[in-house]
């Protein structure tokens, strides 16, 4: 081995590591969850209420069942339903919306230069157009979010993921 102390000290290391406190969202039926860690956003609702809240996650206290932001604590029970914003949805609309105005510059364009005087910009340009641009703009409003309701199927749980060494038995 060209340097023995490596395993020493990777070892040695390895047991100060710190735990970590993660809020999961899990979904009945599978096996795959997903985790919230301190520092993210997060978008919530609370039972009995129709406004979205917006903070950062500082800290979970898992005892009291907590959520820590910066200025208030919120209970994991009381929310019922989670939102994430999806960029790509945006991105898809102005794509669309981009691609009825290059129809339409095209079309404008081609029939200014193509030196016939018989062809002009017709209505189904203009069609094409304000529906490609009309439907960018309601793809990019109607898939803006992505909501995880908790209640029956999802559940919020919190969990301390600290890793504790053995203790050691003679």
């Amino acid at each position: 081995m060209k340097h023995p102390y490596l395993l020493f000290f990777m070892l040695f290391f390895s047991f100060s590591l710190a735990g970590q406190k993660v809020m999961q969202i899990e979904t009945s039926g599978r096996v795959k969850t997903r985790k919230i860690f301190k520092g993210e956003g997060l978008e919530y609702n609370l039972r009995e209420s129709d406004i979205w809240t917006y903070g950062v996650i500082e800290d979970f206290n898992i005892e009291r069942n907590l959520i820590v932001f910066g200025d208030r604590y919120v209970n994991v029970d009381e929310i019922a339903a989670i939102r994430y914003y999806k960029p790509a949805a945006r991105r898809g609309g102005i794509q669309l919306a981009l691609f009825g105005a290059a129809w339409s510059t095209f079309a404008l364009v081609g029939t200014a230069t193509d030196g016939n005087p018989d062809t002009n910009y017709r209505w189904s340009d203009a069609i094409v157009t304000g529906s490609a641009m009309g439907l960018g703009y309601a793809t990019a409003q109607l898939f803006k979010y992505k909501k995880f309701k908790i209640g029956k199927r999802r559940r919020l749980r919190l969990i301390d993921l600290t890793f504790l060494a053995p203790p050691n038995d003679p």
